[in-house]
């Protein structure tokens, strides 16, 4: 099963909340990097057991056509996260 991404999910609220041009670039890295260690501990707890499950129930049930469009230079969800998923839902198909 995939596991939430503390990197993930502090990259996505980092340039949710700072805007480029309103933020300097040391402001951005100590924001990003106490938001990571801030999701690391977030995500062990209730919360990241919960996202387990979603991604579980969502895995084990979607046996459609999905389109993946990604990019190897996004910094908010790394190629290989979007690539890993995408090989578990293949797995998933051929199983079930």
């Amino acid at each position: 099963m995939l596991q939430p991404c503390a990197k993930v999910w502090a990259s996505g609220f980092a340039s949710a909340l700072l805007p480029r041009r309103e933020a300097t670039n040391k402001f951005r890295q100590n924001v990003y990097a106490w938001m990571e260690c801030f999701f690391e501990q977030w995500l062990k707890g209730s919360p990241g057991k919960r996202l387990q499950q979603l991604a579980a129930v969502l895995q084990q049930y979607q046996n459609f056509p999905q389109l993946y469009i990604y990019s190897e230079s996004d910094h908010v969800v790394p190629h290989t996260s979007v690539e890993d998923f995408m090989e578990v839902q293949q797995l998933c198909l051929l199983l079930a």
